[in-house]
């Protein structure tokens, strides 16, 4: 049980660079799991929404308040409004696969040293076909609730530097909201079975908390963009890993880094280094085309982004 990332989330020790590995094994998985094409990908996640709101409506109206159910419902269907389009066309390009479905800290083990993926969700395959995104969004969900909000910013970073899932960026609050509503009617009516009054009081506790949570993640503050430059050394790096939390909702900003970006255009990961013709003029001025790009992309998708480069010349 020590082993298991909550517990060593709870004492301190998810250090970045276990965050790191964590979403380098998260994009493997995904990039191996089964491909599902769907057609409907709206009405399935309209499916879960109605879902979430059935089980808070089932609860003691002493556990969770009513109204804030009432608007999370109202809003996550406004939200799903406004990104129909974009899941319906993601249900069929590929990124709709046979997930984890239930990826939280209590359902990854540090084993032989190494975050490791366990306990996926069996019982009903179909609840695990689902976006890649909201898959990944129950972890982002449950290190933001726990106040590890660098460690949420790093494994969505990371992922997205190691798989192209930019075109999923502006449903993402929801992804967030929907788990986090997910968990708030799951301790809810974990409440409603506890005998010990401190246990129970606990549990309401928590529910009321994802709850507030849930309402939370819609609250989208407009994109900024944040460019830090300098020469090599200089910091830029530690600044923008220090801002990136703090920078737009949750997760935090996108952060684009030149060096990343040169070696995800390269085929390698960012830890690898390439030849020196992998930093001529001509390919300096491709990457930073190609930083632009991609930061026009997430603003479009209302995230806000720290783009991270030297930017000795115009681009």
């Amino acid at each position: 049980a020590d082993d298991l990332l909550e517990a060593v989330a709870a004492r301190g020790d998810l250090i970045d660079n276990m965050a790191r590995e964590l979403a380098d094994h998260i994009a493997l998985f995904h990039d191996g799991a089964e491909i599902v094409r769907i057609d409907n990908g709206t009405a399935r996640i309209r499916a879960v929404i109605e879902g979430n709101h059935d089980s808070m409506a089932a609860v003691s109206v002493k556990i969770l308040s009513q109204d804030q159910c009432s608007a999370l419902h109202e809003r996550s269907l406004d939200a799903l409004g406004q990104v129909a389009p974009l899941l319906d066309r993601r249900g069929m390009s590929g990124h709709v696969r046979h997930c984890h479905g239930d990826l939280h800290l209590a359902n990854i083990c540090l084993w032989q040293g190494r975050p490791t993926l366990f306990d996926c969700l069996e019982f009903d395959p179909d609840l695990a076909r689902i976006d890649v995104l909201y898959d990944l969004a129950f972890l982002l969900m449950d290190l933001w609730h726990k106040g590890l909000r660098s460690q949420a910013s790093l494994v969505f970073n990371r992922y997205l530097d190691m798989r192209d899932e930019s075109s999923g960026l502006p449903a993402l609050p929801l992804f967030l909201s929907m788990r986090a509503a997910v968990r708030a009617h799951v301790s809810a009516t974990s409440a409603g079975q506890q005998e010990e009054e401190a246990r129970r009081t606990a549990k309401c506790d928590e529910a009321r908390a994802y709850l507030a949570t849930a309402l939370r993640f819609l609250d989208v503050p407009p994109p900024r963009l944040i460019a830090i430059g300098g020469l090599s050394g200089t910091g830029k790096s530690t600044l923008a890993a220090a801002l990136v939390p703090e920078i737009g909702g949750a997760p935090g900003a996108r952060w684009l880094r030149t060096d990343v970006l040169r070696k995800r255009l390269g085929g390698v990961s960012p830890e690898q280094a390439l030849p020196p013709e992998a930093y001529t003029r001509e390919r300096n001025a491709e990457i930073y085309h190609h930083l632009m790009d991609e930061a026009a992309a997430a603003l479009a998708a209302g995230r806000s982004v720290i783009v991270d480069g030297v930017f000795a010349d115009p681009v």
